[in-house]
Parts: C-alpha cells; sequence; structure tokens
C-alpha cells in the first residue's frame, strides 16, 4: 500500500527466525509477521495476565510484537532499508514500540542501557542505534539525552502519521523524522503556514489579473491560473518548496544523525 500500511498477518514460525537468528521479524513487502513461538506465547500471555502479574518476559515479548506492528506503518520504501536507512527505521520503530508499550503496561519501562532486567526496567533492542539517534538530537538542539529521548520517541510516532506516496530517499527519511521533532515541528509547520499563505496569495492576485506570471508559466488571462497544467504546477511548487524549507531548518539535526548513525551498531 502507498500510505505505508499493511493489515499485518501473523505466522508463528520457528524455522525462519531460527534461520534469521531473530525473535521476530516483518515483511516489508507483504506485511507479514513471522514471531517465533516462544514470544507469541509471552505476547498471549501479556493480554491476559492481569497488570500486577505479568512478568519482564511478558512485556518484552509484547513489544516485539508492537515493534513488528509498527513496522508495518513506516513511511519508508522498502528498498531504502540498508545502512543509514535500516539503522534510523530500526532505532524508530524500536523508540515507538517502547513508547506504546510503556503506555499499555504503566509501571514498565525500557533503557538503552545495557543493564539486565532490574525491577520493571527493560533494556530494549537497537539500543546502539537509539543512543545514536538521541546523541545527535541532544547535539544539534543542544538538550540534555534525557529531553533529546522524550524528543525522539514523540517524533518516532509523528513521523508514522505520514499519509501519500513512501519516502525512497536517505536524507529525506532523516528530514521527515527530525520534522517530527517537537520543537522543530513548530518551526517547520510555522514555515509551512508561510509558505501557504504566499503561495494563495499569488493565486487570489493571479486571478485578478495582478500577476502575470507564477510557477514559470506567463499568465495571459486571469483565468489562466485555473489551467489543470498550470494549477498543478502551482501546487508542485508549493510542495516543493516546503521540502527546501523543511531541509533547512532541519540542517542540524540531519547532519548529526548522519554523522552519529553512520558507525553505529545495533547494541
Amino acid at each position: 500500500m502507498e500510505d505505508g500500511s499493511h493489515a499485518a498477518a501473523v505466522s508463528v514460525t520457528a524455522s525462519e527466525t531460527q534461520r534469521l537468528g531473530a525473535r521476530a521479524f516483518h515483511d516489508a513487502v507483504s506485511g507479514r509477521i513471522g514471531v517465533a513461538p516462544t514470544v507469541f506465547t509471552g505476547f498471549l500471555d501479556f493480554v491476559r495476565t492481569p497488570a500486577a502479574k505479568r512478568t519482564a518476559k511478558m512485556v518484552t515479548d509484547f513489544r516485539t510484537m508492537v515493534h513488528e506492528t509498527v513496522h508495518g506503518h513506516s513511511p519508508m520504501k522498502p528498498q531504502l532499508y540498508q545502512g543509514i536507512g535500516a539503522k534510523i527505521e530500526e532505532a524508530t520503530t524500536e523508540m515507538a514500540a517502547q513508547l506504546l508499550t510503556e503506555r499499555l503496561a504503566p509501571g514498565w519501562t525500557f533503557t538503552s542501557s545495557a543493564l539486565s532486567p532490574d525491577g520493571k526496567v527493560i533494556p530494549g533492542s537497537y539500543r546502539g542505534f537509539i543512543n545514536a539517534v538521541v546523541r545527535a538530537v541532544s547535539n544539534a538542539m543542544g538538550v540534555s539525552t534525557k529531553v533529546a529521548s522524550g524528543y525522539a520517541r514523540e517524533a518516532a510516532i509523528r513521523m508514522r502519521r505520514k499519509s501519500g506516496a513512501l519516502i525512497d530517499n536517505v536524507d529525506d527519511y532523516l528530514v521527515h523524522f527530525a520534522s517530527n521533532l517537537p520543537e522543530v515541528r513548530t518551526k517547520v509547520r510555522r514555515a509551512e503556514r508561510a509558505i501557504d499563505k504566499d503561495f494563495d496569495d499569488k493565486i487570489r492576485r493571479a486571478k485578478k489579473g495582478e500577476l502575470k506570471r507564477l510557477a514559470g508559466f506567463e499568465l495571459k488571462t486571469p483565468k489562466d491560473i485555473d489551467d489543470p497544467v498550470i494549477r498543478g504546477e502551482v501546487e508542485h511548487e508549493r510542495r516543493y518548496q516546503k521540502q527546501i524549507e523543511a531541509a533547512r531548518i532541519t540542517r542540524d539535526v540531519v547532519k548529526e544523525l548522519r554523522d552519529e548513525l553512520r558507525t553505529a551498531r545495533p547494541y
């Protein structure tokens, strides 16, 4: 599906997960989720067990299922899943899964440190990638790693609300993530509103015959602005200006993300 979402079919499979050396996996093309039997059992136990009696394994297995489900809402095209693209995808997917699981399992939290389970604090997956993202946000925005972690988690959720065509460029994907960071998102939305206001004003002027050229087209009469071809190019130019502005605003964050993720390892 072009909006990046799939209706997930779940297969409980020991052979495929063993072959991949994974507890679970998500097929980006078909949307199918494969899960090891022990993980699926833990997931079911989580659902069936009263909150006060849940174990760390149950919560971890539930988070694993959430992680693979979140993959199904990625705004990334499957072929981008390599190098930095794969790292930012796994980091943001895991951050989103952790945040959603913590909301559904109050009292439990996930950490990006290598600590063994202690009480209700559980080490999460892809800790190395997540720490790289958090450092990048912290460095670029001048905030503590604790604040940066909160920002990154929120962006990991927001970025999956994207509709339309999937992203097929790593830099565009990094910009998309950075544009959803709380403080950055405010700046990007403000800039987008200014661009919309400017284009809407130009279209009104064109309809009044006050503007003779727009988006590279010569407007001979006020009716020209309603020509489907011309109007389509005007809207394309509007979207392009928004992309340029978003890239400018997120430039520092994107640079830090590239630098941190280039050498980051999963754990």
